[in-house]
């Protein structure tokens, strides 16, 4: 019995870090997309700050080629 349990005890070691592995890559992926929605979320904000900069160097630019 003991001579058995010491065969299978590698290869449920060897699973058990496999389930790690799996576990890590998919804590990697919620941390990608997460850290996607946060990039997203700093570009919108900045874009809004910018935009009344931007509109009005649009309409300088634009009343200057008249």
């Amino acid at each position: 019995m003991q001579a058995q349990s010491a065969l299978l005890s590698p290869g449920l070691n060897q699973a058990n870090l496999q389930n790690l592995d799996q576990l890590g890559a998919a804590g990697q992926a919620l941390q990608g997309q997460s850290q996607n929605q946060i990039n997203a979320a700093m570009n919108q904000w900045s874009y809004n700050q910018n935009l009344p900069l931007n509109n009005l160097t649009n309409y300088m630019n634009l009343a200057n080629s008249l």
